[in-house]
């Protein structure tokens, strides 16, 4: 799909939310320190973009962009149940 609509990019963020939340569970996330959680937002960013070339449009682009969203999710929640 060549242009997504923020519904789907929302169900994008959701599904990957249910994956995170399986492999690695509530129990885990509720240890992350909020630090933690900048410095795991901040790998998934980096990663997003190229060394040569910067961020540019791309599936690595995009699917780490999911991945920063969904995380962003995951930190608020962690850090709302301590």
């Amino acid at each position: 799909m060549d242009r997504w609509t923020r519904g789907d990019l929302l169900d994008r963020v959701a599904e990957e939310r249910f994956h995170q939340t399986h492999k690695w569970g509530p129990e885990h996330d509720r240890k992350h320190t909020p630090e933690e959680w900048k410095l795991l937002i901040e790998k998934y960013t980096q990663k997003a973009c190229f060394p040569d070339h910067g961020c540019l449009p791309s599936k690595a682009f995009e699917e780490n962009m999911i991945i920063v969203a969904s995380l962003a999710i995951a930190a608020v929640e962690a850090t709302k149940d301590q």
